[in-house]
Parts: structure tokens; sequence; C-alpha cells
């Protein structure tokens, strides 16, 4: 399902390599419609059912939201770096670090003159990557970590044999 979002995905990083450093960007992600429910219930998929993997570290995401979450994360470690979106995939994966939060239900209406839909708020940041970045993870608690140190899996880790797709 995250390919679906590839595109909106990229609008949203190309505003946050835009920002200052560190600075919130933000959107909506809109709810499925008839069409997109449809395409997903043939695969098999209910959007609205609980992600496994966001439900395993605490997030509690749907499948919808989840699969916005992921594009984010694929186009900004392939397709992005230092002078924002690339044209052809990286030969190695982007360092920086993405940051992804997740509001509240946004009512739809009218603002400054635009119409809005009704969605989910969700803002990203972007952080720095390579040794500020290692820095950081070696600050966190182990029950905050999906990898530790020595190569074992710490508390945030989830066994992707545990997914059901």
């Amino acid at each position: 399902m995250s390919v679906l979002f590839d595109a909106a995905a990229r609008r949203l990083l190309d505003r946050a390599y835009r920002a200052p450093r560190g600075a919130w960007t933000g959107t909506r992600v809109v709810r499925p419609d008839l069409r997109q429910h449809t395409y997903a219930m043939r695969l098999g998929i209910d959007l609205e059912a609980a992600d496994q993997s966001k439900t395993a570290v605490g997030t509690r995401r749907n499948r919808w939201d989840a699969a916005f979450e992921r594009s984010l994360h694929y186009q900004q470690k392939w397709f992005y770096g230092t002078g924002g979106q690339r044209k052809n995939r990286r030969a190695s994966p982007n360092s920086r670090a993405l940051d992804v939060e997740w509001g509240r239900m946004l009512p739809g209406g009218r603002q400054a003159g635009t119409l809005l839909r009704r969605g989910r708020a969700v803002r990203v940041r972007l952080r720095p990557g390579g040794q500020a970045a290692r820095r950081a993870v070696q600050k966190l608690p182990d029950s905050k970590r999906i990898w530790l140190a020595d190569g074992t899996t710490g508390g945030k880790f989830h066994d992707p044999a545990d997914r059901d797709w």
C-alpha cells in the first residue's frame, strides 16, 4: 500500500528539505475512499486494521497511516540527499534521521480560501545522520532501541516473520 503514497511522501519531504534545519513540516493524511478500500480488500488487506509492525512497537497505527509512514522513510532513505530529491535511487542509503509525529483527526472545511479534506495530522522533521545520529542512539535506554551494540535485539525489535503480509 505504501507505493500509493510515494508522490505525497515526496511532496512532504521536499518541503521538509527546504525548511530550516530541525523545523517541523506537516500535512494531513486523508482517509481512504471506497476505491482504495476495494483495491486493498482485493489484496486481502484491511486498511483500518492495526498494522502489526506498528502495534508491536507501541504506536498503534492502522495500515493506511502506516503505509504513508513507510513511504516517507523509504523515499527519504533512497531518493533524498543533502540537495533534496534525486531522480535516481541512491547507491547507499541516506543516513539522515526522519522524525514522524502523528496527531489527531482534523476536520475538513475552508481555510484561507482552500477546501481542506478531513484527515489525520502528520508532521516530519529531518535530523542529522552519521556520527551525530549514532551518538543520539547510544544515549537511548535498551528498551527504546531496535538493535543493541552487541548485535542482539532491543525492546523495540519486531520480528518480520510475525507479520501477516
